[in-house]
């Protein structure tokens, strides 16, 4: 793995370059549970940081879209010029954001669990980790009580952390993220390490 801010970079360094969009309540280090099957495939994820979360700078974004405009810049310095967009929860929208601005550029989309427009209280409710559906609630009106909620949460035991997260994900998978807790609970730190003002500000849509 290498990283510079914002960026880091798992697999294989010669490999095809994949683009990885971070969930929500998490950042770039959540592709460190990728490692090994993409130097097995050999490839190449670059994982970015979306603004205020983990290293990334704060910034005046008001899109999506805008987001996806400057991770061309990323590209440009890393020398990349093709490439695939992986993602996953919270990162769905923003990798068809990548297709759509940089149609030259991307190749091919994968979405997993996709976050779909949560328009609706019946569609916050199908979430899975309880954090996720109070920021959804609070964070369009009460940001600064939102900014609270992410804060103590984020304080919580590893082992609550790990639990919580288990708490959501099926029973196949489970034995799976039981031997990835240190690297689940490293990643969920990081992406509130500037603050929770990122996750909140994702929060509001």
């Amino acid at each position: 793995m290498s990283t510079l801010n914002g960026i880091s970079m798992y697999g294989d360094e010669r490999g095809q370059a994949v683009l990885w969009c971070h969930g929500g309540l998490s950042g770039r280090l959540d592709a460190a549970l990728l490692q090994d099957a993409a130097c097995r495939v050999g490839v190449r994820i670059i994982s970015v940081d979306r603004p205020a979360i983990g290293g990334a700078r704060p910034q005046d974004l008001r899109s999506v879209a805008a987001w996806a405009r400057g991770v061309s810049g990323v590209l440009d310095a890393l020398e990349v010029e093709e490439l695939s967009v992986a993602a996953w929860s919270a990162g769905g929208p923003h990798a068809l954001a990548l297709a759509a601005e940089m149609p030259g550029r991307v190749r091919r989309v994968t979405t997993v669990a996709s976050m779909h427009p949560l328009t609706e209280a019946r569609y916050r409710s199908a979430l899975g980790l309880q954090l996720h559906r109070v920021l959804l609630r609070l964070s369009p009106r009460w940001s600064a009580l939102a900014r609270r909620v992410v804060a103590a949460s984020m304080h919580a035991p590893d082992r609550v952390l790990v639990a919580t997260t288990l708490h959501t994900a099926v029973p196949a998978e489970r034995a799976a993220m039981r031997a990835a807790a240190d690297e689940i609970v490293a990643f969920l730190r990081a992406a509130v390490e500037q603050g929770p003002g990122g996750v909140v500000a994702e929060g509001r849509g």
